[in-house]
C-alpha cells in the first residue's frame, strides 16, 4: 500500500477547521454508491466526497454548484480518510459528549453555515442538490464540531509552548540573524509573534506524528482515485436543476 500520510496530513492541515460528513446523514440518490476509499470497515463513498467538497465551498464563500475538479476531489478524499481515522480514535478512547452539549454548542456554526447562502431559496437548492434533509445537515455540523474539538484539544496538549520556550527561541533567532541582536527579549509583541510561530510549528509536527501513528494502526485504502471532474450539481428532483 502506498504511503498516504503526506497527502492526508496536507489535506487536514489545509481543511482542519472545515466540516466533515457522516455517511448516515446522506440520503442516497441510488441504492448503490461508488466506494472510493475506506478506513478499516468504514467505507467512504463518492457522494460523501462530493458533498464534503460542496460544503467546503459554501464555508469559504465560493460558488458551490459548479463542476468540481478531480484534483480537488482527491484532496477532499484524503481529508475524509484522515477525519475517519480520528473519529474512530474518538470512539476507541471513549470521547463522548451529550446530545444537549452538541445541540447547544452546534447552534452557532449551524446558523453561520445557513447565513453563507445568498437566500433561503439558495440554501434549499443546496439541500436538494446534495440529497440531504435539514436535520441531517445539522447532524453533520454537530458531528464535525465534536471531531474538531477532539483534534484541537489533543494538539494543544501536545504542542504546549512555555515562556521558557519562547525566550530560548528568541535567543536562537538573535544568534542566527533571524532577529536583530538588539531585540528586547521581554518585548510583548516579539514574544507573541514567536509563541504563535512555535505553536503552529508544533501543532503541524504533532498532527503529522499522530496521523502516522493512526495510519500504522489502521487499514487505509484508496480504492477509486478521482480521475475525472464532477459535473455541476443537479437537484435530486429531476425538474429542479441547480444553476451554478
Amino acid at each position: 500500500m502506498r504511503n498516504l500520510i503526506h497527502p492526508i496530513m496536507m489535506a487536514l492541515l489545509g481543511f482542519l477547521c472545515w466540516v466533515g460528513v457522516s455517511a448516515s446523514s446522506l440520503r442516497a440518490e441510488t441504492l448503490l454508491d461508488e466506494v472510493v476509499g475506506s478506513v478499516n470497515s468504514a467505507a467512504i463513498t463518492r457522494s460523501q466526497v462530493i458533498f464534503e467538497t460542496r460544503f467546503i465551498l459554501v464555508e469559504k464563500g465560493q460558488p458551490w454548484s459548479g463542476g468540481l475538479p478531480a484534483e480537488l476531489l482527491e484532496r477532499v478524499l484524503q481529508r475524509l480518510i484522515g477525519k475517519t481515522m480520528i473519529y474512530q480514535e474518538m470512539a476507541r478512547t471513549g470521547y463522548l459528549r451529550t446530545e444537549d452539549e452538541l445541540r447547544r454548542e452546534g447552534a452557532e456554526p449551524i446558523a453561520a453555515f445557513k447565513q453563507s447562502f445568498v437566500s433561503q431559496q439558495d440554501y434549499q437548492r443546496f439541500l436538494r442538490a446534495v440529497g440531504m434533509s435539514e436535520e441531517g445537515l445539522e447532524g453533520v455540523i454537530r458531528l464535525n464540531l465534536r471531531i474538531d474539538t477532539f483534534i484541537q484539544r489533543r494538539l494543544e496538549m501536545l504542542a504546549r509552548v512555555t515562556d521558557e520556550d519562547v525566550l530560548a527561541e528568541i535567543r536562537v533567532r538573535k544568534e542566527d540573524g533571524r532577529l536583530a541582536r538588539d531585540a528586547v527579549e521581554n518585548d510583548r509583541e516579539i514574544q507573541r509573534f514567536i509563541r504563535e510561530q512555535l505553536e503552529k510549528s508544533r501543532k503541524d509536527e504533532s498532527l503529522a506524528k499522530w496521523l502516522a501513528d493512526l495510519e500504522a494502526r489502521n487499514t487505509v485504502r484508496v480504492l477509486q482515485p478521482f480521475t475525472r471532474d464532477e459535473p455541476p450539481a443537479v437537484s435530486v428532483f429531476p425538474d429542479q436543476e441547480v444553476v451554478p
